[in-house]
């Protein structure tokens, strides 16, 4: 997928995102009201940018088959 829409923020539920090998620069700004996201996996992708409010929550990232890092 290219883009991820900003209504990803409806996918309350969601706990797990793959986006890996998507030709991602950007993560949406309603991004961080994922609440229960915990693992989100961005193996080749080139973001350019993470949204202003990404580091108030609670999201780890995982690369390249790794576990989960969180802050």
């Amino acid at each position: 997928i290219p883009e991820i829409p900003e209504s990803i923020s409806f996918c309350k539920a969601l706990q797990i995102a793959d986006f890996s090998g998507n030709p991602l620069t950007r993560l949406p700004e309603s991004f961080p009201e994922l609440q229960n996201l915990t693992c989100l996996s961005v193996n080749d992708i080139s973001l350019q940018s993470l949204p202003e409010n990404i580091g108030k929550t609670d999201i780890g990232l995982k690369q390249s088959g790794g576990s989960c890092l969180t802050t």
